[in-house]
This record gives structure tokens, C-alpha cells and sequence, in this order.
């Protein structure tokens, strides 16, 4: 086993042991009912009164000791818990079919096994339970629903000693009193890599990826620079004299330099944009057609374009991309409510119903940072899919 997929084996390995060990009478707990959810079926009999725990699916640190001894212990533990895998489809649904080995493990044994797609190195999309029967053991993922993207998988089998039966727990204690090797193995873990799909499939997918994210960022501009017009030029009725306004236009990021060619064109646009403006008082009317009507309903479009790009396949390739994205775009909506109670308030009207939201939002006011933290996030985005990265769908 090479270097790079021991490195990712103990990811996995690391943040199933960190968790503590919980057992609980009765039976199995029921599979999470959302949809997407990472699936943990019941595994069959256990040879013992305490029901198994699921493994959660969190990230875990991977500690110096996770790392040591992974890449010397791997053929070693390949001679006590091994398998192979296959492709299948049942009623032309995606599964896999997982048969392995543990000639040493008792009886009820429980494996994890787990399927990921090659870049999501530590975030499975599906779990579900083996039981060792004899020394084999087999499981299926899937069928799924909806379709794989074409590409690399891993499939991981988990063998976490302090998750078993109290009767496997003791069997192994009786294991190790004859001098069985097992006290060097309270966790096993093994990996095996399958290609879904085709070559074309794979390239063809990339190349909708792409176009559905840089179209997704572009219709993102396009609305806050439909937005910034609407309240940059609104925003003169907030001041008697045009270089107060620049000013503010200046503190609020909207323009950079106003005596500039750009800057100067933006600003001589925005002054000669009146369709809010009535007479020297807001025009109410035109102002909530435009935002709640228009503008709302385009971001509600992108979100529920990219909610359905989500769903078309059964795992995302690029999660952290999708989350990042969904922030953007939720970021964007809560600016259209900001932007607009700065409006009402700086112009000395009660806030729109509508805009409520706006007064506790998570961002501290509307100012130059805000639309920086903005075309951040959409950077951040557009890095990740460019970069095929797939952290954790934090914004940096």
C-alpha cells in the first residue's frame, strides 16, 4: 500500500477512534431519514446483548500517532481484514458490492464500510455495517437513486475494537492472552479504489461543472451590481450636497477613486438614475417592485438552480465548493436586506417588513468591508473550482 492512500486511510481511522465509544441496550439505531444522509442499515446479529453504534461522519484531526507505524502495519493488517469490490446495478441504479475477510476476527464482528469520492478523501456520502461471519463478511452500498458522477471512488472497511459487542471485546481479550497479535491491531483498515463511469463521462461532467459554477458567479455580479446602482443611486436623496454624497459612496466601497474615468462614469450614472426617486422623497412603490419582485426572486433562482445542481447526482464531488457557493449566494440575499434597511434608515423611514431581517443580520453594518467579505467569498469559490478543492466549505 503506497504512502498517499495509507495517509488517507488514517484520516479515516482517526476521527471513527476519537470518538468515544458509546453502547446502549436494545436494538440498532434507525438509519437518519434526510435525504443524502449517510445510511448506516442494521448489520445483523452481533453475538451480544449491546447494541453497535454507528460511526458519525465527522472530520478528525489525524495525530502523530495516527501517522506513525499506518504505512508498516499495513500488510499486516491486509493478512486479518482484506475484500474486493464490484460494480453492480439493480433496476439501473448504481451499487457496489463489497466480499471480504477477517480470518482472525470472532464471530459478530462489526466492519464499517464506507464509499467516498476520490477528492473528498475524508467525508463519506454513505456507511453502512458488516458482520463477520466465519471470517467473511460482505456488504452492499447502494443502490442509489440518483446517479454517480463518473470517476474514482474509495470504498474503506473500518474494524474499531472499542465499537464492538462486549462478547467480541472479550473474545479478543481471550485472543490476546494466547499471545495472538491482536494487541497491536484495535483498529483495522483497509481501502480499495473503483472507477465509475466512463473517460468521457468524467470530462464531460467537469466541463458541466465549470459552466454551472462561472455561470452561477457571473448572474452574482450581475444582481450586486444591479443592487450596488439601485442603492448608490438612491442614496443621493440622503444628502444635500453631490461631493457628501460621493463621499459616502467612497466609505461604502462603491467606488474606488470618483475623479477616475471608471469612477466618474459610475458616478454621473448613478446620478442620472431617478426610478426610485420622487421628487426628493423615496419612491416606496417602485423601490419594493424592483427589490422584492425583481431582484429577490433572481437570487432565490440562483439558489434553488444550484440546490438542483446538488441533487442531480448521489454524492457531490466538490462539497466544499457546494457549500461555499450556497454561502455566497445566502450572503447575497441577506445584502439585498442590509442594503435596504441603510436606505430606509438613512433617509429617515420606519424599515419595510420585508427587510426586518436585515437589522439582525450576521454582518456588523453595511460598509467598504462588507462588499469585500462578499466578492471574497466568490473568489474563495471560484479558487476552489478552478482548484478542484475540497476543504471543508469554510470561507478563509
Amino acid at each position: 500500500m503506497t504512502t498517499w492512500r495509507g495517509a488517507m486511510a488514517a484520516v479515516l481511522v482517526a476521527w471513527a477512534a476519537a470518538l468515544p465509544a458509546r453502547a446502549q441496550e436494545g436494538s440498532p439505531e434507525a438509519p437518519p431519514e434526510a435525504p443524502g444522509a449517510p445510511r448506516a442499515p442494521e448489520g445483523g446479529e452481533g453475538g451480544g446483548e449491546e447494541s453497535l453504534p454507528d460511526v458519525p461522519l465527522e472530520n478528525m484531526p489525524l495525530t502523530p500517532e495516527d501517522e506513525a507505524g499506518m504505512e508498516g502495519a499495513s500488510r499486516r493488517e491486509e493478512e486479518l481484514l482484506s475484500f474486493t469490490i464490484a460494480a453492480g446495478m439493480d433496476g439501473g441504479m448504481a451499487k457496489v458490492l463489497v466480499n471480504g475477510q477477517a480470518p482472525k476476527l470472532p464471530d459478530g464482528s462489526t466492519i464499517y464500510v464506507s464509499a467516498r469520492y476520490y477528492y473528498t478523501a475524508n467525508e463519506p456520502f454513505d456507511v453502512v455495517k458488516a458482520v463477520v461471519t466465519e471470517g467473511m463478511w460482505s456488504a452492499v452500498l447502494g443502490p442509489y437513486e440518483r446517479p454517480l458522477y463518473a470517476g474514482n471512488y474509495y470504498v474503506d472497511a473500518l474494524f474499531l475494537l472499542d465499537r464492538q459487542s462486549g462478547l467480541v471485546r472479550d473474545e479478543v481479550k481471550r485472543l490476546r492472552g494466547e499471545g495472538d497479535e491482536w494487541d497491536r491491531f484495535e483498529r483495522l483498515h483497509e481501502v480499495e479504489s473503483i472507477y465509475f463511469g466512463f473517460a468521457a463521462d468524467e470530462e464531460r461532467e467537469e466541463a458541466a461543472r465549470l459552466e454551472h459554477y462561472t455561470g452561477a458567479l457571473k448572474r452574482f455580479e450581475q444582481v450586486y451590481a444591479d443592487l450596488e446602482q439601485a442603492v448608490a443611486s438612491t442614496g443621493r436623496l440622503m444628502f444635500q450636497e453631490e461631493e457628501a454624497w460621493v463621499a459616502w459612496l467612497v466609505s461604502r466601497g462603491y467606488v474606488k477613486d470618483p475623479a477616475g474615468k471608471a469612477g466618474s462614469r459610475k458616478v454621473r450614472d448613478w446620478k442620472d438614475d431617478h426610478r426610485f426617486q420622487n421628487g426628493e422623497r423615496l419612491d416606496e412603490s417602485a423601490w419594493r417592485a424592483w427589490l422584492d419582485e425583481d431582484l429577490r426572486r433572481r437570487v432565490a433562482q440562483l439558489q434553488q438552480d444550484h440546490a438542483a445542481y446538488q441533487d442531480r447526482a448521489a454524492a457531490s464531488k466538490y462539497p466544499a465548493a457546494d457549500v461555499d457557493l450556497g454561502q455566497l449566494l445566502g450572503s447575497l440575499y441577506r445584502m439585498t436586506m442590509d442594503l435596504s434597511v441603510e436606505v430606509y434608515t438613512g433617509l429617515g423611514l420606519e424599515v419595510h417588513p420585508n427587510d426586518q431581517v436585515g437589522l439582525h443580520g450576521m454582518q456588523p453594518g453595511v460598509d467598504a468591508g462588507s462588499r469585500a467579505r462578499l466578492f471574497h467569498q466568490a473568489e474563495l469559490v471560484l479558487r476552489r473550482v478552478q482548484a478542484k478543492d475540497v476543504g471543508e466549505g469554510e470561507g478563509e
